[in-house]
């Protein structure tokens, strides 16, 4: 009893602490339109991020509207002082990704309740990272870079791809 209590309390306070920020959505056809997203607040006063993996509210132009990964194809969220941009992956039109590194080879974050997962894409193949082996699977996807490869393989500190030449624009 004692836990449901706390459980409830820790939801509305979730609920109440709901904050909006000036932001913008990209749309399948390239349209960019500016928007408030609403975002949530946690008991710790930190952006719940994980709220948006799903879908994202969006306010603008008098009206309010759920938005999923199929309807749009990117949202950049504002928060106090960062800017966190989200995307669909190919083949994934189910959630919404952080993207922290775009390139050849590209870093993003899937906000789950509670953890943080981490996602590679090389080309259209997407690797999660939070399984076992995931040193084997990073190393397949760096496997066309030798000196990045073996540093990786080697255990030593990676400072960045191409140092080597061999690698540029990875």
């Amino acid at each position: 009893m004692k836990y449901t209590l706390l459980f409830l309390l820790s939801f509305l306070s979730l609920s109440a602490l709901c904050q909006k920020n000036g932001s913008y959505y990209l749309t399948h056809a390239g349209d960019t339109i500016d928007c408030d997203i609403r975002a949530y607040t946690n008991l710790r006063g930190r952006t719940e991020l994980s709220a948006f993996s799903k879908s994202i509210t969006v306010e603008g132009g008098g009206e309010t509207k759920k938005l999923k990964p199929r309807d749009i194809r990117a949202f950049v969220f504002v928060d106090v002082d960062t800017a966190y941009k989200f995307v669909t992956l190919p083949g994934d039109g189910s959630r919404f990704f952080h993207e922290v590194v775009k390139g050849k080879l590209s870093f993003y974050k899937l906000y789950v309740p509670g953890n943080t997962l981490p996602v590679m894409v090389k080309g259209d193949k997407v690797v999660y990272l939070n399984v076992i082996g995931a040193r084997k699977r990073i190393a397949g996807l760096i496997a066309d870079c030798p000196g990045l490869l073996k540093e990786w393989e080697g255990g030593g500190k990676v400072y960045g791809a191409g140092q080597g030449g061999d690698c540029a624009g990875l």
